[in-house]
């Protein structure tokens, strides 16, 4: 009557539950690492395109303050090819812009706006450049009688608009 006391299961499992833990913990950090990543990018995505958009409507902004400013810019840039650089403007949210006029004939004036959005410690990290050609024209004031000039932007197509040279 000899029994061995130990039987010998086939498909022994004991033992697979450390493993399988430790599987399914390495595949949920793996998940969790790639949501992580995801909205890493997705956060430096977003403030590059915040960036972008500050930098584009501080050139946006910057170019329309000189056509205010045409009587002084005809005696300032009095030759073509001569260049003004107009002040620079701070805007709200960290940006800035400075224009740049070049005189390219007697009648015809390049504006050149470059628009900066800067980090937090001053850094500049966007940068948008605008150039809009502008025809200089005389215009007359009829509530105070003085004749001044007037800067008009020329939009594409602009060679129609551009002074004829005989």
């Amino acid at each position: 009557m000899n029994e061995p006391t130990a039987r010998v299961r086939r498909g022994d499992r004991r033992g697979m539950a450390l493993p399988l833990a430790l599987f399914a913990l390495v595949i949920l950090g793996m998940v969790v690492a790639a949501i992580l990543w995801a909205a890493l990018v997705e956060r430096l995505a977003g403030d590059n395109t915040l960036h972008a958009l500050k930098a584009r409507q501080a050139a946006d902004a910057s170019w329309p303050a000189a056509l205010d400013l045409a009587d002084s810019i005809e005696l300032a840039a009095p030759g073509p090819g001569d260049s003004l650089l107009l002040s620079p403007m701070a805007l709200p949210g960290r940006a800035s812009a400075r224009t740049t006029v070049h005189r390219l004939g007697p009648r015809l004036l390049l504006l050149h706006a470059v628009g900066l959005a800067h980090a937090v410690d001053g850094a500049i990290v966007a940068r948008h450049d605008v150039e809009v050609l502008v025809a200089i024209d005389s215009a007359f004031d009829t509530t105070t009688s003085v004749r001044g000039l007037m800067l008009t932007p020329l939009v594409p197509p602009f060679w129609s608009a551009l002074p004829r040279v005989d």
